[in-house]
């Protein structure tokens, strides 16, 4: 009887333990709210400069994209994935996927399109 206390409380502990390191592995998503100047040399001139909105609703996350001279587009499935901020765009029909990291500040990530990746950089606006 006393064997299987024992285990019991080894299994909860481990259990704790595996929920905590989980939890401190999130990156949160404080670090990727706000509005973001991105720019990519890689992308076609109408696409090369953006700003993008990321904000909480409820507790969801949520953003939109605005293309120098063109409409705003809502971001679709925003969330934080292993440290990354990934999102999906659905521009002139094309789903689009995102990812980025948020290094020291800075945005750095990548686009998935039809034509390959492109990669790209943002940041903050204050």
């Amino acid at each position: 009887m006393r064997t299987v206390k024992l285990f019991v409380l080894v299994i909860a502990v481990l259990c704790i333990h595996v929920s905590l390191a989980s939890a401190l592995m999130q990156q949160k998503p404080e670090k990727f709210l706000g509005t973001w100047e991105v720019k990519s040399a890689e992308a076609p001139y109408e696409y090369s400069r953006s700003t993008v909105k990321i904000f909480k609703k409820g507790n969801k996350l949520e953003g939109t994209i605005s293309f120098t001279n063109t409409s705003t587009y809502s971001l679709k499935d925003v969330k934080i994935d292993k440290n990354k901020l990934v999102f999906k765009l659905d521009l002139e029909g094309e789903i689009i996927q995102v990812e980025a990291l948020n290094e020291k500040g800075t945005l750095v990530g990548s686009a998935l399109s039809s034509q390959g990746t492109t990669r790209f950089t943002g940041t903050r606006k204050k």
